[in-house]
């Protein structure tokens, strides 16, 4: 989807430009949704779509709006950075497990962004071993220039691929703030 400009002077101060303004988002969201329609309409196992909170809830629940299927949700909690616009990065730890049960489910894990794919490498380790009938990944936003260590982890949708820059709203977060942003901006001094 294309870049765009908001014309509005409604952005928060700590914006220096908006990426993605709402319309765009929801846009991209809708076009995802009518992939996963395709994909997953007829299938004859579960589908669970697997959140990785916090910054998954804006873009998971206006995904699941537009789609035509069956489907379970649940969520994870895994934790690779920890604030700051430097975003040092760790092991990835996870602090909140699925409730359901993964076997012979299908499995699509909803993500905000996917920088490195460090965190996705590991939640999709993890995963495997609750036996899923698939695991596939649904980004809001990719980042193809941080992918690190050779992982490949691209995500088998996304709606954006975004810059090197720190990005904020729509989930995305600086220190726990402005996830509350209905557009996707580019943090100022960064």
């Amino acid at each position: 989807m294309k870049n765009t400009k908001s014309s509005k002077n409604s952005t928060h101060n700590l914006i220096e430009s908006v990426l993605f303004d709402h319309k765009v988002i929801l846009q991209g969201i809708k076009i995802l949704a009518e992939k996963l329609n395709k994909k997953y309409k007829n299938k004859k196992h579960p589908i669970i779509f697997l959140g990785v909170l916090k910054g998954c809830l804006p873009f998971m629940m206006e995904l699941i709006k537009h789609l035509k299927f069956d489907l379970k949700i649940d969520f994870m909690v895994v934790s690779s950075y920890f604030g700051g616009v430097e975003k040092r990065f760790q092991k990835p730890k996870l602090i909140l497990d699925v409730g359901n049960d993964l076997s012979d489910h299908h499995i699509v894990i909803i993500e905000d962004i996917i920088e490195t794919g460090i965190t996705i490498q590991t939640i999709k380790k993890h995963l495997k071993l609750k036996e899923p009938k698939s695991i596939k990944v649904a980004s809001l936003i990719y980042k193809k220039e941080m992918n690190i260590d050779n992982l490949e982890i691209v995500p088998d949708w996304y709606v954006f691929e975004a810059p090197m820059r720190f990005l904020v709203g729509f989930g995305l977060d600086f220190e726990e703030k402005l996830r509350n942003l209905d557009y996707i901006g580019i943090l100022k001094g960064n």
